[in-house]
């Protein structure tokens, strides 16, 4: 009788360990394979959640558009609610993004910030100044 009932956890051992692993490999979301061109694949319209020093937190939509043939620039409308006229240019390198120094309607802006691997949520922190004081910003674009 005791040796059935080592054989028995020993058949059951792989078995639940076989499931355990199906089921970690179910519960994961799988990342989309890197786009051809990235910045296609961002483009659309993004809800933003902004946070920062020296205003109160505040949701809007922003619009993306590619801005470069080979995929790496966008061009983001309503950025740091500026208005959809005004435009922020964003460098995308793999999942990483760069807000170069620029100034847009009197506010320079620059930073860095993150696309996750299924390409539906940005994070950005970046720093605007309008020349009497500098305010830090973190956004949150998802779709």
């Amino acid at each position: 009788m005791d040796r059935k009932t080592n054989q028995r956890k020993t058949i059951q051992l792989p078995q639940i360990i076989a499931m355990g692993l199906i089921g970690l490999f179910v519960a994961c979301e799988a990342d989309t394979p890197y786009p051809d061109n990235p910045a296609l694949e961002l483009s659309g319209t993004w809800q933003c959640r902004e946070t920062s020093e020296k205003l109160p937190p505040s949701s809007y939509t922003v619009s993306i558009a590619s801005s470069s043939s080979s995929g790496e620039e966008i061009e983001v409308s309503n950025f740091y609610q500026l208005g959809q006229a005004r435009k922020v240019r964003i460098l995308i390198q793999g999942y990483y993004l760069s807000i170069p120094v620029q100034t847009v309607d009197g506010f320079t802006i620059s930073g860095t910030g993150s696309v996750n691997g299924r390409f539906d949520q940005i994070s950005l922190t970046y720093t605007v100044d309008d020349q009497s004081e500098i305010n830090t910003v973190q956004n949150i674009f998802t779709r």
